[in-house]
């Protein structure tokens, strides 16, 4: 089931969300050439490593980042990535939250994301350089 589905900057992507743990970079073009740099990729999934269990989490939220246009995805693990997506590579992971990610935003020239909480008491924004 699609979660969230946001507009790449360059104007040539998509990206989409899925509450299986997924994320999807599609393009608008419907060039066959173009459509074959489509790809997806398994995010927000843990692993017990006593019984090799895997927990799949819902990707919650996507947001792109105002200047590098890399984007940020959090979960339902609590967990926010920051991908590159031209590259196909995790760039870095923040803190897990006790509860679920529901919202997050970069500011104009990147340099904080905050990151919005789900079922927090206080209503808690927490924002990060």
């Amino acid at each position: 089931k699609l979660e969230k589905i946001v507009a790449h900057p360059n104007n040539k992507q998509y990206i989409l969300s899925s509450i299986e743990g997924r994320v999807a970079v599609e393009y608008f073009n419907a060039f066959p050439d173009i459509q074959k740099k489509k790809y997806a990729f398994k995010c927000h999934r843990r692993t017990n490593k006593i019984d090799n269990v895997t927990t799949i989490y819902p990707v919650n939220f996507i947001c792109f980042h105002p200047i590098y246009h890399t984007f940020a995805t959090g979960g339902g693990d609590g967990i926010v990535n920051v991908w590159d997506g031209e590259n196909k590579k995790r760039i870095c992971h923040f803190t897990e939250y006790k509860t679920s990610i529901a919202s997050l935003a970069f500011n104009n020239n990147g340099k904080l994301i905050a990151v919005r909480l789900v079922c927090c008491v206080d209503n808690r924004i927490t924002a990060f350089e």
